[in-house]
């Protein structure tokens, strides 16, 4: 009885971790009876087909998540904008930072703008708006606020393909002279829409209705 009492408690110790001889078999007392050892075996073996299987989880779950990373990312399609030079002087409208938004237009002319007239301006340039966009020009801030130069009907839509002309305004009573080259104004490219035209027997109520000019204060 005293061998049999030895035995079980050597039985109760055994762990997968430090149940092991260093060549990797299991240890259990060679003083216990059959039935014993059988249950201790497969009570180990439980455990470490238990350890297994969580490995093999944690290890499909790092190679799912490996595997995402390494998905490519689509690039961002850049639209394009063509430009044709139609005139020697002609000069490819450029960005100033990389944050702008105006491509810079230039004078393929040298021209006087006198006081408080307007004048068409040639850029020599073809442009080919991308589709579903249309090109904006302008004004010119440093060119507004020291020379009172203004721009005029300013829209280029994307199946015009002639020279592109600006209408230069000059607001002061004194003449400004254009050279070849100067930056005179600025194209933005913008997108739009063109929704289908319905023609409706009422319009719906909002809470501004038709208050207009002046209604929310000055």
């Amino acid at each position: 009885m005293g061998t049999s009492s030895g035995a079980h408690s050597n039985v109760t110790v055994v762990r997968a971790k430090t149940g092991s001889r260093d060549d990797g078999t299991l240890a259990v007392p060679d003083r216990a009876r059959p039935d014993q050892k059988a249950s201790v075996l497969n009570s180990v073996n439980s455990s470490i087909s238990n350890i297994s299987s969580v490995q093999n989880t944690d290890s499909l779950q790092v190679e799912a998540s490996t595997s995402a990373k390494r998905t490519p990312k689509k690039k961002t399609q850049k639209t394009t904008l063509r430009v044709f030079l139609d005139h020697l002087q002609a000069i490819v409208p450029t960005r100033q930072t990389e944050g702008a938004a105006g491509y810079d237009l230039h004078s393929a002319e040298e021209v006087v703008i006198p006081g408080h007239s307007r004048l068409l301006v040639d850029t020599g340039l073809k442009l080919m708006i991308p589709s579903g966009c249309y090109g904006r020009i302008a004004p010119r801030s440093g060119l507004a606020v020291k020379h009172g130069i203004d721009v005029g009907a300013g829209v280029i839509d994307s199946d015009y393909v002639g020279r592109v002309k600006i209408l230069l305004i000059n607001t002061l009573d004194t003449p400004f002279q254009i050279e070849y080259g100067d930056r005179v104004a600025q194209l933005i490219l913008e997108r739009n829409d063109t929704p289908i035209t319905e023609v409706v027997t009422e319009i719906a109520e909002t809470a501004r209705g038709t208050a207009g000019f002046g209604s929310t204060g000055t």
